[in-house]
């Protein structure tokens, strides 16, 4: 099956962004475990070659990168063979906020539409839904294109076009659908890559923070969850907006006891209670016996060091997340998650779906921010009874890119069983509305 991907030019991929880690992990495992052929469009400076390659090795599969460095083969588990090739307009990514991000997100559709012609493919899946309509759809391509939505929101001009979208929550199809009426193909939670964290059975004492420096995401609520349950709490991410900025300056800032970016780094390799023992000379030469630490920005590895020895990720959210992979990063280590389902009347999103009560973490329903803190607290004496092998087993079988790729191939040949044989795998059998859209009631909603 021939795939076109193809995202905003606003960070490389893969990146540390949800979106962008996301796209890079089906891309690769479509190829590995599929046998797609997908070609990825993105920037220049996108590393999906080498991050396929790596995926091949863990997978104990063979592969092979072509003389220029832009197409990798790899032979699946049953003997097909899968492509990913990276297409790109010779830009590297924007980055955030940059006034060149449409300019070049066009230039790569134009790319991708140009392609098209000379060589269709059977599916474009496309990753930022506004861009459809404005480009793909007068091209005749709305047909067969896909728009995988990872954010929470639409805007008014898809009322009028209603192309099929794949949600990433159910949570996400039941609002958008609600607010916009819109046209949910199918629902496919976010994988991860099962050989990037691993199991640690013992914990060192804190508790995990990992996140957007947001109100939304609640770091000054978790910050009151570890002082209120007198535990010491590492508390991590970017600081790349100026709104994080001033959030992390105005609020998060004046709660923490110290900063230390090495932390992470220095204790990698050290025992759980080695680990408890550096956090407790932290705190006792600032005053403390539970220290609110700062680390700063996260690599993987720093993940995995940070998630692996908590004793729970905290994830007391304020809005209707989309999904939030914090929660699987952290299940994919054995650390179970406090989650906050509901706070007063804001329904917190995929936290529901993904944490499951008892086995992987704790619910957490309140009606404001004091009572979520008390909740939290009282189901850290839940924890103990949460088997962090256990929790390593439910993320294998539920929350894997494997896993991943596999509902997106079978979404894939839904969408194409409403389409004969024409010109490959692309010409429609149902009849088109004036969009070039299939009529909604043509789509099977069930997997």
């Amino acid at each position: 099956m021939r795939v076109a991907r193809i995202n905003i030019m606003r960070r490389p991929i893969p990146a540390m962004d949800g979106r962008e880690k996301s796209i890079a992990q089906m891309t690769a495992f479509q190829a590995t475990i599929c046998a797609h052929d997908v070609t990825l469009y993105a920037s220049a400076d996108s590393k999906i070659i080498q991050f396929t390659h790596q995926i091949a090795r863990k997978l104990d599969l063979p592969s092979e990168i072509n003389q220029e460095g832009n197409v990798i083969s790899v032979i699946t588990a049953n003997g097909q063979k899968g492509f990913v090739r990276l297409r790109t307009t010779g830009y590297n990514a924007t980055g955030l906020g940059n006034p060149d991000e449409e300019k070049r997100t066009r230039e790569l559709v134009q790319l991708l539409i140009a392609d098209e012609k000379a060589r269709p493919f059977d599916i474009i899946h496309f990753h930022d839904y506004k861009l459809t309509p404005k480009y793909l759809i007068p091209a005749g391509l709305g047909h067969k294109t896909l728009n995988h939505k990872h954010s929470k929101g639409l805007n008014k001009e898809y009322e009028n076009q209603r192309y099929p979208l794949i949600c990433i929550s159910h949570s996400q199809a039941k609002a958008l659908q609600e607010q916009y009426d819109a046209n949910v193909f199918a629902v496919i939670h976010h994988g991860l890559d099962k050989f990037n964290h691993h199991l640690t059975t013992r914990h060192a004492g804190y508790l995990g923070w990992v996140g957007r420096f947001t109100a939304e995401k609640g770091a000054e609520t978790a910050i009151k969850i570890a002082k209120a349950a007198n535990k010491p709490l590492v508390i991590a991410g970017a600081l790349d907006t100026t709104k994080k900025v001033d959030y992390f300056r105005n609020v998060v800032r004046p709660l923490i006891d110290i900063t230390d970016t090495e932390f992470l780094d220095r204790v990698a390799n050290w025992p759980p209670e080695a680990i408890a023992q550096e956090i407790e000379k932290i705190g006792a030469g600032i005053g403390t016996t539970c220290p609110i630490i700062f680390t700063g920005p996260l690599n993987e590895a720093q993940k995995q060091t940070l998630y692996g020895n908590a004793m729970a990720t905290l994830f007391p959210i304020q809005w209707g997340e989309a999904f939030g992979l914090v929660m699987i990063e952290s299940m994919a280590c054995g650390t179970p998650v406090i989650g906050t389902v509901q706070i007063g009347d804001i329904h917190c999103g995929a936290v529901e779906e993904v944490i499951e009560h008892g086995v992987t973490g704790i619910h957490i329903r309140g009606t404001n921010q004091d009572e979520i803190v008390l909740k939290s607290v009282e189901a850290l004496r839940q924890i103990p009874n949460i088997s962090r092998t256990n929790v390593r087993r439910v993320f294998e079988r539920n929350w894997t890119s494997e896993r991943l790729a596999r509902e997106i191939d079978r979404a894939y040949r839904r969408f194409l069983a409403q389409y004969q044989p024409q010109a490959g795998l692309s010409a429609p059998k149902e009849k088109l509305d004036k969009h070039g859209q299939l009529s909604p009631k043509t789509i099977d909603l069930s997997l």
